[in-house]
């Protein structure tokens, strides 16, 4: 929601994407939470590499 700029996004941020889904990662019997858990990772890393963050979306950490 974040990526898309959807206006359900509220004050969510991709730190706090990537802190519930390390919360909930538990069993990952086919890798892919932890893939969703790198792609959350390098979202943010590109942001703070200076990537252009969407308009409405909260990219800070």
């Amino acid at each position: 929601m974040i990526l898309r700029e959807s206006a359900h996004t509220g004050a969510g941020t991709l730190a706090d994407v990537e802190r519930l889904a390390q919360e909930g990662a538990g069993r990952d019997e086919h890798g892919y939470r932890g893939e969703f858990l790198q792609l959350v990772h390098r979202a943010r890393h590109l942001w703070r590499q200076g990537l252009p963050c969407p308009p409405r979306a909260q990219c800070e950490d």
